[in-house]
């Protein structure tokens, strides 16, 4: 793979109750000349989420301060459940100054449709629907056609 992508997780719902599976994830991605950062939140739980709501908006929130670098790539660590109390904390107007237009996917699938849907809604930000850290980049057997097509559509111009 000749494009290496600088890659930050995000956990904006259930905690990662197959850390192996985590782990998989972030050897595989670095494996191939990633760079992953964030992984401190695969660390958090509240309950059965990955840390408070404030702590998960938090992560996304950060991605619309002008100080910080942003990645090329924003991946959610799993779905499930809890993403949808975090809509009213997220910055849209910061969020969507930052990112819309910007060279940044925002990845992911299941529970991370709500932050999908309400990122484009309220702040005019296009971003992917597919796969994440865990089930999918931390599968035992990890799926080509997947690994393949995430790198060849985020290659794409018209992406």
């Amino acid at each position: 793979m000749a494009f290496r992508y600088d890659i930050r997780l995000i956990a904006p719902s259930g905690y990662p109750h197959i850390p192996e599976a985590m782990q998989r994830g972030i050897e595989r991605l670095e494996a191939a000349g990633h760079r992953v950062d964030g992984v401190e939140v695969l660390e958090r739980r509240d309950l059965r989420f990955a840390g408070t709501d404030a702590e998960r908006a938090a992560d996304i929130n950060r991605l619309g301060d002008p100080r910080r670098p942003l990645p090329d790539v924003v991946l959610a660590s799993r779905g499930g459940y809890g993403a949808h109390p975090l809509l009213p904390l997220l910055d849209y107007d910061a969020l969507g100054q930052r990112l819309r237009g910007a060279p940044v996917a925002l990845i992911g699938h299941s529970d991370f449709t709500a932050l999908q849907c309400a990122l484009f809604a309220r702040g005019g930000i296009v971003t992917y629907g597919g796969p994440m850290l865990g089930p999918d980049f931390g599968a035992p057997e990890l799926d080509a056609f997947t690994w393949e097509h995430l790198w060849r559509t985020l290659r794409d111009d018209e992406a």
